[in-house]
């Protein structure tokens, strides 16, 4: 795993150590070695591609982009609301996961 991936999760578990029951843990692929990341409601996330297709709460399309960095409003099965302050609370779906990561 990368020594990045190591600090995020030491420092999810000190500054966001709640139980949440809707944490999701995907597999994330990178450089051809797959680590898991655990996304709890409240982590601090960065955007690593850009995404045009975007829907805000409000039923919009916005664009997020690589960089982008907000936080993880809700997660739902096959969603997440994340929010951003230039796009505000966007739905991304649980294909485009891979697409964020945490800070």
């Amino acid at each position: 795993m990368q020594s990045f991936q190591n600090q995020n999760k030491e420092i999810q578990q000190i500054v966001n150590v709640k139980c949440d029951p809707s944490a999701v843990t995907i597999d994330m692929v990178e450089k051809g070695a797959k680590f898991p990341v655990t996304f709890k409601t409240g982590d601090r996330i960065i955007v690593n591609k850009n995404n045009y297709h975007v829907r805000s709460v409000s039923g919009g399309e916005v664009a997020i982009f690589n960089g982008n960095i907000g936080h993880i409003k809700a997660i739902g099965e096959d969603y997440m609301v994340l929010n951003f302050e230039e796009q505000g609370d966007v739905i991304v779906s649980k294909e485009d996961w891979w697409n964020i990561n945490l800070v």
